[in-house]
Formats: structure tokens, C-alpha cells, sequence
């Protein structure tokens, strides 16, 4: 099965504490996502999710359910990793 990665908005990720709340809040189980890297920023960041998907379609739709579980984040992008 390929590998993606998501490349989602975290507000306040510049603060780790904050930022892991969110995290831990989307990744409830191991299958959901690994983080690759937190960016920060001083009013909000991102966090970078790889996970594996069956194609484009079921990555995106994995991605924007992990936002779900934690309001405020959104996916600013889905890429298949090389």
C-alpha cells in the first residue's frame, strides 16, 4: 500500500504543548499516522502526518477525517511520498 503525507494546519503549533493536544486528538490509534515534522509559526503552524492509503482519493479522505477529531485544523495538502 503507498505512502502519504499530509501536510496539516495546526493553530498555535509554534507552541508544542498546544500543537500535541491537537496531534494526539487525530492520531488516536497507530494505523491513523506517524508525524514526520512540526512547523511553527507564532499564530499558527502545520504538522506532517505520513500514513498509508490505497490512492489519492482514500488519502485525502483519511486526511480530512483526522481534522475532524480535532476542531481547528485543516489539510492544506495530501501527497503520495516518493
Amino acid at each position: 500500500m503507498p505512502t502519504f503525507v499530509a501536510r496539516i494546519r495546526v493553530p498555535a503549533a509554534i507552541d508544542d504543548v498546544v500543537a500535541t493536544a491537537f496531534v494526539r486528538q487525530m492520531l488516536e490509534h497507530p494505523t491513523d499516522g506517524e508525524i514526520l515534522e512540526q512547523e511553527g509559526h507564532a499564530e499558527e503552524g502545520a504538522v506532517r502526518i505520513a500514513f498509508e492509503a490505497d490512492d489519492q482519493r482514500d488519502a485525502e479522505t483519511h486526511a480530512r477525517l483526522l481534522t475532524e477529531r480535532a476542531p481547528g485544523t485543516e489539510v492544506q495538502d495530501v501527497v503520495q511520498a516518493p
